[in-house]
């Protein structure tokens, strides 16, 4: 049996990979034999990391930036491209056996043009499953409020044509009944994100972050991990956000005693940098007023690298 998933995948976000993972694992569990590729955007440098867990890479529509893409279509669908990853996911749909859509906030629609965005993307690929006859399950999703009736009409779109629908949370669906967009009982569950479901052994897993953490904080009371994102997109006050965080970690360091580690979740540094944890981090650490009472994780770590680091914390707060 051969596996396609179509996702965020190939920019360095662990959540995305976790996930990931954890539905490779399980189909290999139940047919050790099945074969699981994945669509991403920077197909060769990001070869390597997903190898080692038996998972193929091929390239998928995306430019290799946002500064490339400029407004254009797809890459392949405009003058002058190349078209060999078309052929390249041409044949890979019509030899898999099934698709798998996911996960996350798959349908957001801040971006839809002609053949532009996420839901245009998911949209263009279930379509063309259709040609091949091959089935498409919908899993791992999270449905908030639409910007625009075409990416509703899009979502609508991937999910009547979709096997199966795997939501995330109640919310999500209770998203689309506010628009009307209903699907038989039979056609959707709900289910808590596949990433809880990794069982990977990573008590031997050793890494340079957790041997520096775990020297650095002898003498503290508890280690708390400190997973931050920037919310450029809430558009909120940024000074007033980092300032509380920074109270936050004086007073963890100044009254618990604590040794904090600030930990990425995404660590993808191309287009805007925001969408990086890394630097909000830095400048949040900046702000700490005792020194040797905190690190920052600046490596993108394998999902066992992910666990065994949490799984040595005392406390997370993201």
């Amino acid at each position: 049996m051969r596996v396609l998933f179509v996702g965020a995948y190939g920019i360095r976000n662990i959540g995305d990979d976790a996930m990931l993972l954890a539905w490779a694992d399980g189909l290999k569990q139940r047919d050790n034999s099945v074969q699981t590729t994945i669509m991403s955007r920077h197909s060769e440098s990001e070869y390597h990391y997903y190898e080692k867990y038996g998972i193929n890479v091929i390239p998928n529509l995306d430019h290799p930036s946002a500064e490339k893409a400029g407004g254009k279509r797809f890459f392949g669908l405009n003058d002058g491209d190349s078209d060999s990853h078309l052929i390249q996911i041409r044949q890979e749909i019509e030899k898999t056996d099934l698709i798998v859509m996911g996960g996350g906030d798959a349908f957001v629609d801040l971006t839809t043009g002609v053949y532009r965005g996420p839901s245009v993307y998911l949209a263009l690929i279930c379509t063309i499953a259709k040609f091949f006859r091959k089935p498409v399950i919908v899993a791992g999703v999270t449905v908030v409020p639409f910007y625009s009736n075409t990416g509703l009409d899009l979502t609508r779109h991937i999910l009547e044509n979709a096997k199966f629908v795997i939501f995330r949370d109640k919310a999500s669906y209770k998203v689309l009944e506010n628009y009307g967009l209903l699907l038989p009982e039979n056609k959707w569950d709900v289910l808590p994100d596949p990433a809880l479901g990794l069982n990977r052994n990573y008590t031997n897993h050793k890494i340079p972050e957790i041997a520096r953490m775990c020297a650095a904080s002898r003498a503290n009371k508890v280690k708390i991990g400190i997973s931050i994102r920037d919310l450029y997109w809430k558009e909120a006050d940024e000074k007033s956000y980092i300032d509380k965080l920074v109270l936050l970690c004086n007073t963890l360091i100044e009254e618990f005693q604590a040794y904090l580690v600030f930990i990425p979740h995404s660590c993808y540094e191309k287009d805007d940098i925001r969408k990086d944890d890394r630097p909000i981090a830095s400048r949040i650490s900046r702000g700490i007023e005792e020194s040797g009472k905190h690190c920052e994780i600046q490596n993108y770590l394998d999902v066992e690298g992910y666990l065994a680091l949490y799984s040595s914390l005392d406390l997370v707060i993201g």
